[in-house]
C-alpha cells in the first residue's frame, strides 16, 4: 500500500511503487483507463481531476499565480521604468545652455584666418627646366638591312665555313662557301696562254714593221741614186751618151720607186695587222680579267657584318648561278619601326630649323630644302628602352635618331603615321651617367623586340609643367594671384560694404592662446583656367624643382628622380605662364562655369617663396 510523505519543501510526495506500470508520474493513473474516463484517471471532467488528486490541484494554482506576478514586471514596470529614465535624460540634457558664440573678429588677421586655406605649386616652363617635351611611344625593332647571298658561278660546294650556321655572327670579308674552282683556274690559264700569244704575235708584226722601215730607207737611197745617175747622163754633152743608156737609167729609177711603195704598202699592211693584233690582246685581257674575277667569285665572302638569318647550301651540293646560299642580316644598325599618331607627329614637326637639319650642314649631304618640301621630317632624337621581363624591371637603353617616314601616308587600319628611327650602335648600350659601353645582356639590339621609344622634342610652342593633382576635370586649373585686397572685400555672409572700422581694428582681449601666425599666410584669389592641352606626362625631382627656381644648374648629377607627376601642357590662350601658382588642394565646388567669380582664399607663404 501508498503512503504519502513529506518532502523538505512541505509538500507531500507520492511514492512511486516499483511495480506500477506507469512511469510514476503523479499525474499518472496507476490504473487503466475505462470506458467514459479521461486519460487523467478520472472520470474525463477537471472537477472529477481535482477531487481525485487534491495536491497535484494546488501546486498547478501556485505556478500560475508565480507566471502572472513575472509577467505583470515584465509587460508594465520595466517599461515605465525605461520611460521614467529617457525623461530624466532629456531634462538634463535641456538645462544645459550653448556657449555664446564670439563676436566675429573683423580685423586684417581675422578675415585673413577666416579665408579658407589652400595649397599652391608653381608651373614651371619647359624652357626653364631645360628639359626637352619626352614623347613616349612604341615600338618594334626591324633589321636595317637584309642582304642574300646568291651563287655568282655555277658549280658543286666544296667547303662551307663551320660559322655559316644560321644564328651565327660573321665578319666582314668571312669566307662562307667555297665552290669547285677547277673550271674557272683553267680558264684562267688558257687565256693567259691566248693572251702571251697576242703578246708574241705583236712582237712578230713590230719587228717586221722595224724591218720595213730599214727597207724604205734604202729604197729612199736608191732612188736618190737612181734619180742622181739619170741627171747625170743627161748632163753630159750630146753625143757623149746612147738614148739607151738613159732608158736604162730611167729604168733603174722606176724600179726604185717601185721598190719604196711596195715596201711603204707593206709597211700599212703590218700597222693594220698590229692593230688587229692588239684588238685581239685587250680581248685577251679582258676575258682573262672575267676569267680570274670569275675564279674569285668561287669563294663567298661575307659583304658585312652581321648574323646569318637563312643557309640554303650544303657541301657537295651543285648550284647554279644566281642561287641563294646565304641570307646575311646587317647589324652594323638598327632600324626601330614606331607608329605616331597626328598629334604626336605635330610635336615633331613643330621644330626649329636647327632641329629639322639635325645639326647637319649643307655639306653634310643634307640639302638645304629638306624641312620645306612637306614630305621630310626633322631628324629627331630618341632613347630606346627595353625592359627584360623576370628581372625585376631592369631597362636597357640605346641612343637613336628619327630619321625618315616609312613609307608615305598613314595606316590605313591604325591611321597613324609609320616613321623609322636608327640606331647607329646597337650593340653599345647606354649608361646612367650618358657613357655607352658593349651591351652584356641582352646581347646587343635585334629585331623582333618590343620597345619603348622616347623621342626628346624641342618644340617652337612655348610648353609649361603642371602638377598632375591640379589639373581638374575638363582640363581645367585653379591659377592662384596674390591679391591682399580681398582681406578689404565682404566675406560669404557678410553684408556689402562691410570693410575694416576703427572698432574692428582695435585689439581684443584673447580668450586663448591663438596658434594663428598671419605672417605664414598669404592672401589671394582663385581664377579658373581651361584651353588646356595635355601633351605628356613629366616626373620631376626635389632638386629639379630647385633647379627651375634657380638654385642649381640643370644637369648636376646629384640630382635624384623623384615621383611627383607633372602634365606637359599646351597652353596656349589660357593666360598660364611658367612662374604662375595653381591650387593642388580640393576646393570644393569652384567655377563650374567658366566665368565664374574668383575665390578668395590664403595659401603658406613659403610655398610662393622662390
Amino acid at each position: 500500500m501508498l503512503t504519502p510523505s513529506n518532502n523538505p519543501e512541505g509538500q507531500t510526495a507520492w511514492p512511486i511503487d516499483e511495480n506500477d506500470p506507469s512511469d510514476g508520474s503523479p499525474y499518472t493513473s496507476a490504473r487503466p483507463v475505462r470506458d467514459g474516463e479521461s486519460d487523467h484517471g478520472g472520470s474525463g471532467t477537471p472537477g472529477d481531476f481535482a477531487s481525485t488528486h487534491p495536491t497535484i490541484a494546488a501546486r498547478a494554482h501556485n505556478q500560475g499565480a508565480v507566471w502572472s506576478t513575472r509577467g505583470l514586471v515584465i509587460n508594465i514596470v520595466i517599461p515605465l521604468l525605461i520611460l521614467a529614465a529617457g525623461a530624466g535624460f532629456v531634462v538634463a540634457i535641456g538645462s544645459v545652455q550653448p556657449q555664446a558664440r564670439p563676436t566675429p573678429d573683423n580685423s586684417s588677421v581675422g578675415r585673413l584666418k577666416r579665408l579658407p586655406a589652400a595649397q599652391v605649386t608653381q608651373v614651371y616652363s619647359l624652357q626653364e627646366l631645360g628639359k626637352p617635351l619626352e614623347l613616349r611611344v612604341d615600338g618594334v625593332v626591324v633589321p636595317h638591312r637584309e642582304v642574300q647571298l646568291a651563287a655568282e658561278v655555277a658549280g658543286r660546294v666544296i667547303e662551307k665555313s663551320p660559322l655559316c650556321r644560321a644564328g651565327n655572327f660573321v665578319k666582314e670579308g668571312q669566307l662562307l662557301i667555297k665552290i669547285d674552282p677547277t673550271d674557272y683556274e683553267q680558264e684562267v690559264l688558257r687565256l693567259s696562254r691566248m693572251r702571251d700569244q697576242d703578246y708574241e704575235a705583236l712582237k712578230e708584226v713590230d719587228q717586221e714593221i722595224e724591218n720595213a722601215n730599214m727597207s724604205l730607207d734604202i729604197a729612199r737611197q736608191d732612188i736618190t741614186l737612181a734619180e742622181r745617175e739619170v741627171a747625170r747622163l743627161r748632163s753630159l754633152p750630146k753625143g757623149f751618151v746612147s738614148e739607151g743608156e738613159i732608158d736604162l737609167a730611167q729604168k733603174a729609177l722606176l724600179q726604185s720607186t717601185q721598190s719604196r711603195i711596195a715596201i711603204e704598202n707593206q709597211k700599212n699592211l703590218l700597222a693594220a695587222r698590229r692593230g688587229r693584233l692588239e684588238a685581239a690582246e685587250r680581248l685577251a685581257t679582258t676575258q682573262l680579267e672575267t676569267a680570274k674575277i670569275n675564279l674569285q667569285r668561287c669563294e663567298v665572302r661575307s659583304v658585312a657584318d652581321g648574323v646569318i638569318v637563312r643557309e640554303d647550301a650544303e657541301v657537295n651540293s651543285f648550284i647554279q648561278r644566281g642561287n641563294p646560299i646565304v641570307t646575311l642580316e646587317d647589324v652594323s644598325k638598327a632600324e626601330v619601326a614606331v607608329n605616331l599618331r597626328m598629334d604626336q607627329l605635330y610635336w615633331v614637326l613643330d621644330q626649329n630649323r636647327e632641329s629639322r637639319l639635325g645639326g647637319a650642314s649643307v655639306g653634310d649631304g643634307i640639302d638645304s630644302s629638306q624641312g620645306r618640301d612637306g614630305y621630310s621630317i626633322p631628324l629627331t632624337p630618341a632613347l630606346i628602352e627595353y625592359e627584360v621581363s623576370g628581372m625585376g624591371g631592369r631597362t636597357y637603353r640605346w641612343n637613336g635618331t628619327l630619321v625618315r617616314y616609312d613609307g608615305i601616308g598613314m595606316d590605313s587600319r591604325s591611321r597613324t603615321v609609320p616613321v623609322k628611327i636608327e640606331v647607329d650602335q646597337p650593340n653599345r648600350l647606354l649608361q646612367p651617367d650618358g657613357s655607352e659601353t658593349l651591351s652584356a645582356s641582352p646581347s646587343a639590339l635585334v629585331r623582333g623586340m618590343y620597345v619603348s621609344v622616347r623621342l626628346l622634342i624641342k618644340p617652337q610652342t612655348p610648353l609649361v609643367a603642371i602638377p598632375s593633382d591640379a589639373i581638374r576635370p575638363g582640363n581645367r586649373i585653379w591659377q592662384f594671384s596674390v591679391d591682399p585686397s580681398v582681406l578689404t572685400e565682404p566675406l560669404p555672409g557678410e553684408p556689402a560694404g562691410g570693410g575694416e572700422t576703427a572698432s574692428d581694428n582695435a585689439p581684443v582681449a584673447p580668450t586663448k592662446i591663438d596658434p594663428f601666425d598671419p605672417a605664414m599666410w598669404t592672401a589671394g584669389r582663385v581664377t579658373v583656367r581651361g584651353n588646356l592641352t595635355p601633351v605628356d606626362s613629366l616626373y620631376l625631382g626635389e632638386s629639379e624643382e630647385n633647379t627651375a627656381n634657380g638654385s642649381r644648374t640643370f644637369g648636376d648629377k646629384s640630382m635624384v628622380r623623384g615621383q611627383r607627376r607633372y602634365w606637359v601642357c599646351d597652353v596656349q590662350g589660357s593666360g598660364i605662364v611658367g612662374g604662375d601658382y595653381v591650387v593642388t588642394s580640393p576646393l570644393g565646388e569652384l567655377g563650374p562655369d567658366l566665368g565664374d567669380a574668383a575665390l578668395s582664399v590664403r595659401v603658406m607663404s613659403e610655398s610662393l617663396s622662390p
